[in-house]
C-alpha cells in the first residue's frame, strides 16, 4: 500500500493545560463558549507569497465597495458603487470612474493591509495562484468558498488567520478542485442562517494537494463537520480519476460536537473521495463528540465507489463517538495507527471502538498499534465476513487526560499514551 510522500508540518509545541477534566462533558450546547489555543488553533505565521504573489488582507471593519460621495456626478447621479471584487477580478472599471477624478487606486485600491476586503468570501474570490489570504481577528458570517480558483504546486493558495488572532467564521467552507490550496488556523462554526440545510461545515470537493490545518470546526447539525468527496458529473474513467481528491491533508485539526440526531449518520470527519482518489493523509487531529455516528467514517454513501481509498490515518484522538472509526463498503488501502479511540457514547450492540460493514476489501484495512476504550467492542465487524481487517497490537485500556474537551485542550496523563498515541505524539 502506498501514501502520500508528504510529511506533516511541524505542529507547534503545545501550551500547559491548568484545567482538569474527569470524563467527557458533552452536555455542552453554547457554540460561542471561549476556545483556548492550547491545541494549536491558528497559523503560526504569516505564509509567504510565491513570487509575483500578494497578501489579501480581509477585515470586519474593511470595505468591499468604493463608494462615490453624494453629488459628485457631473449627470448629477446622488452616488455610484464600485465592487471591489469585480474590478480586482477584471481589471476593468466602469466608464463613469473618470467623472469624479478618481485614479484607479482610488476607485480599486489593492486589498492590502491598509485597504482590506471585508469578508473572507470576498477575499477567497480575488486570491489567484501564490496569493496568500489573511484574515484579521472577528467574527464573519458568511458562506465562502463559491469562487476559489487553483494554485499550482509551485504556486499554492493560502488562506489563513493573522497569527494570534482570532478568526471566527459563522458558515460553511466549500471548495471544489481546491488544487494546492492551504486553508490555516480559522474557526468554523456550524450557524442557523448561513449553514442551515448543508450537509457539512466544511467540504473538499476533488481538488489536488490541498491542506487543511490548525483549524477548527464544530457544531454541525448534518452528517459531517468535515466532509471530502469528489466532484460529481464525471462521464469517463479519465474524468473520475480528475475529480477524486489526491495528496490531500487533513492535520492537527480541533473538530468537534456534531449535533445531529440520525442513528448512525452524522460523524465529524467523512470520507467520501471515490475509489479513484489517492494519497490521503489524517493525522494528529482531536475529533470530539459524534454521539450518532463515527468520529471518522470511510465509506461511500448510497454508492460504494464514493467510498475512499489510499488514506493514512495516524496520531489522531477519537473520543465520544457511538463508534470511533468506521470503515465500510469499498473502502480499501487504509493504515490505522497510533491513534487514541476512547470514550464511547450512545454506542449500541452494533458499534465498537473500530466498526466495519458491507466491506468489499477489509484485507487491505490495516489496524494497528492503537490504544481503544471503553468500548463494549474494541473491533466490531459486522456480519460474518469470509475476510477479516488486519489487526495487531490493540492496547484495550481507557485514556484518562487533564484539560477541557470543549475547548480542546486536552493532555493524556499515561505518560506512554501521552508519548505514542493520540493527536499530540509522533
Amino acid at each position: 500500500m502506498t501514501f502520500s510522500a508528504r510529511s506533516p508540518r511541524l505542529l507547534r509545541v503545545l501550551g500547559v493545560v491548568s484545567a482538569a477534566a474527569v470524563g467527557m462533558s458533552m452536555g455542552v450546547t453554547s457554540a460561542s463558549a471561549a476556545v483556548t489555543d492550547d491545541f494549536g488553533v491558528g497559523a503560526p505565521s504569516l505564509a509567504k507569497p510565491a513570487s509575483g504573489g500578494r497578501y489579501i488582507y480581509v477585515d470586519d471593519s474593511g470595505r468591499n465597495m468604493v463608494t462615490a460621495a453624494k453629488g459628485s456626478y457631473s449627470d448629477g447621479s446622488p452616488w455610484r458603487n464600485i465592487n471591489r471584487v469585480s474590478c480586482l477580478t477584471t481589471g476593468r472599471l466602469p466608464a463613469w470612474v473618470g467623472m469624479v477624478g478618481w485614479s484607479t487606486d482610488q476607485a480599486c485600491p489593492e486589498p492590502d493591509i491598509t485597504h482590506p476586503l471585508a469578508s473572507v468570501e470576498a477575499g477567497v474570490s480575488v486570491a489567484r495562484a501564490g496569493d496568500v489570504v489573511v484574515v484579521r481577528s472577528g467574527q464573519y458570517f458568511e458562506r465562502v468558498g463559491y469562487h476559489a480558483q487553483r494554485g499550482t504546486a509551485s504556486r499554492p493558495i493560502v488562506l489563513q488567520n493573522y497569527p494570534g488572532e482570532r478568526v471566527e467564521v459563522h458558515g460553511w467552507l466549500k471548495l471544489v478542485e481546491a488544487d494546492y490550496w492551504t486553508v490555516e488556523g480559522l474557526r468554523w462554526i456550524w450557524n442557523r442562517v448561513e449553514t442551515q440545510g448543508a450537509q457539512s461545515v466544511v467540504n473538499f470537493i476533488g481538488g489536488t494537494g490541498w491542506t487543511f490545518a490548525h483549524n477548527e470546526v464544530r457544531d454541525s447539525h448534518g452528517v459531517a463537520n468535515v466532509l471530502v468527496r469528489a466532484k460529481g458529473g464525471a462521464s469517463s474513467s479519465s474524468q473520475r480519476v480528475d475529480y477524486a481528491p489526491h495528496d490531500y491533508s487533513i492535520i492537527g485539526n480541533c473538530i468537534a460536537f456534531n449535533r445531529g440526531t440520525q442513528a448512525g449518520l452524522d460523524h465529524n470527519i467523512y470520507l467520501m473521495p471515490s475509489i479513484w482518489s489517492t494519497g490521503g493523509e489524517i493525522t494528529h487531529n482531536l475529533l470530539v463528540s459524534a454521539p450518532y455516528g463515527g468520529n471518522i467514517k470511510a465509506a461511500g454513501s448510497r454508492d460504494p465507489n464514493e467510498s475512499p481509498r489510499d488514506v493514512n490515518i495516524s496520531y489522531n484522538t477519537l473520543l465520544g463517538g457511538a463508534s470511533g472509526m468506521i470503515f465500510g463498503l469499498k473502502a480499501r488501502d487504509i493504515a490505522f495507527t497510533r491513534n487514541v479511540v476512547s470514550l464511547s457514547r450512545n454506542s449500541s450492540y452494533y458499534d465498537g471502538g473500530v466498526k466495519t460493514y458491507s466491506m468489499s476489501y477489509p484485507g487491505t484495512i490495516g489496524v494497528k498499534d492503537n490504544v481503544i476504550g471503553t468500548y463494549r467492542f474494541a473491533i466490531r465487524e459486522s456480519g460474518w465476513p469470509s475476510e477479516h481487517i488486519y489487526v495487531r497490537r490493540i492496547v484495550n485500556s481507557s485514556a484518562p487526560y487533564t484539560g477541557s474537551v470543549k475547548n480542546c485542550s486536552i493532555t493524556f496523563t499515561k505518560s506512554w499514551t501521552q508519548d505514542n498515541y493520540g493527536h499530540h505524539a509522533g
